[in-house]
């Protein structure tokens, strides 16, 4: 993996854990996050806007079955993701 990358998501796991994510989530956080990004491979982070995470947010939402607090899980990882990571405002666990 290339180091820039590396660096990302070792800030993404430091903010993670100043947001109180328990270690035994972390990886489930940086998922969640990787998925969204996998979902948006032609979009780059930094020209995303509201409208690209509602939609995301709202076909999760649409997951048969899929359980609350994954739901809770994925708009948390996206906060971190976009909030404190690509706009640098650091309060998603505030």
């Amino acid at each position: 993996m290339d180091d820039s990358i590396d660096r990302f998501w070792e800030k993404y796991i430091d903010i993670s854990r100043t947001c109180r994510v328990k270690e035994a989530s972390l990886r489930w956080y940086v998922k969640r996050a990787e998925e969204y990004i996998d979902a948006h491979k032609s979009i780059r982070l930094s020209l995303h806007q509201a409208h690209h995470i509602e939609a995301y947010l709202s076909a999760k939402g649409g997951i048969p079955h899929l359980k609350e607090w994954i739901f809770n899980q994925i708009v948390l990882a996206l906060e971190i993701l976009f909030k404190d990571i690509i706009n640098g405002v650091c309060n998603s666990c505030k």
